[in-house]
C-alpha cells in the first residue's frame, strides 16, 4: 500500500525541507501522512476555489508550493477567519495538505532550474550555491564492522556529493583503549590496555541529516562507546543554491530576449 508518507519521502529525498529558508514552513500543513494516496492535486497556493476543485476530483493529497500556514496560528475561529474556515473544510474531507516552498526553489532541478529549461538555457547551474550547511563525520571502527556501519550511515543520508552517493574515504590505523571496571567492551577485556586494527571512515553529511546519521552510526557500531568526530565545513553546498543561470544559443538584444521570454512562457 502506497501511503502519503511514501510520496512525501520521494519529494523530500529530492528537496529536503532543511535545504530551504530557515524561517520557511514546508511539510505537512494539515492532515496525516499515514493514509493511502488516492488522487493528488497540485496548486501554487490553496484557496477556497482550488480546494473545491480538489474535493470534486476526490483528491486526498494537495501539494502546494506556498505553505498554507506560514506564521503560527493563534486562533482557529471559523466564523471570522477565512483560513480557519479553509482548514475546517480540509479536515472535514479528510485531506492532507503538504507544501514544498523554498526547499523546492533551492534544490537542483527545482523551480529555478525548470524555468531555465523552459527558456531553453544550456549549461544551467546555480546563480549562487548555499553557504556551507554540511559536516564531515569521521568514525573509527574495527575492520570487520566498517561495512555495516557504512551501510547504516549511507541509508540515513550520508555520503551524497552532487550526482554521486555513498561517497566516503577510508584509512587504516590502530586504535587503543582501556576499559574501566564498569565497562563492557565488545573487543578485548575490561581493565586491560588493548590495541585494535581499525578503519577511519569519513563521509559528508547535510545538516538536516546529521542527527539521523549519527544515530544510525551509533546503533550499527559494535563498540560500547564509539569514537567519532564531527567537523563543520566551509565549502559551499554544490547540491543546493539560489536562482539559476545558463547560456542561450543565439545572440539577442534585451528587447528580443524579453519577447523570447514572453513567447516561451506563453
Amino acid at each position: 500500500m502506497f501511503i502519503i508518507n511514501n510520496l512525501i519521502k520521494h519529494i523530500e529525498d529530492w528537496a529536503p525541507p532543511g535545504a530551504g529558508w530557515e524561517k520557511d514552513n514546508p511539510g505537512i500543513q494539515v492532515g496525516s501522512g499515514e493514509k493511502p494516496v488516492r488522487n493528488v492535486f497540485l496548486t501554487l497556493e490553496l484557496d477556497e476555489k482550488s480546494l473545491e476543485q480538489a474535493i470534486s476530483k476526490k483528491c486526498n493529497f494537495i501539494f502546494t508550493h506556498h505553505p498554507l500556514i506560514f506564521k503560527p496560528l493563534k486562533k482557529i475561529n471559523t466564523e471570522k477567519d477565512p483560513k480557519a474556515k479553509l482548514i475546517e473544510k480540509i479536515i472535514k474531507h479528510d485531506i492532507t495538505v503538504y507544501s514544498a516552498h523554498t526547499n523546492l526553489d533551492f534544490t537542483k532541478g527545482g523551480v529555478s532550474f525548470v524555468l531555465a529549461e523552459v527558456l531553453g538555457l544550456k549549461n544551467i547551474k546555480f546563480l549562487e550555491n548555499e553557504e556551507s550547511n554540511q559536516f564531515k563525520v569521521v568514525v573509527y571502527t574495527p575492520e570487520n564492522a566498517t561495512k555495516n556501519v557504512a551501510s547504516a550511515m549511507f541509508a540515513a543520508g550520508a555520503g551524497k556529493i552532487g550526482e554521486y552517493e555513498k561517497c566516503s574515504n577510508l584509512y587504516k590505523g590502530i586504535g587503543t583503549f582501556k576499559g574501566s571496571a564498569k565497562s563492557n567492551p565488545k573487543v578485548g577485556a575490561k581493565g586491560k590496555f588493548e590495541t585494535v586494527a581499525e578503519d577511519r571512515f569519513e563521509v559528508i553529511v547535510n545538516e538536516w541529516n546529521l542527527n539521523k546519521v549519527i544515530s544510525a552510526m551509533i546503533n550499527a557500531h559494535p563498540y560500547e562507546e564509539p569514537a567519532y568526530d564531527i567537523y563543520p565545513l566551509k565549502n559551499k553546498n554544490i547540491n543546493y543554491g539560489f536562482g539559476a543561470i545558463g547560456e542561450i544559443e543565439e545572440h539577442l538584444t534585451p528587447e528580443e530576449f524579453l519577447e523570447y521570454v514572453c513567447d516561451s512562457l506563453n
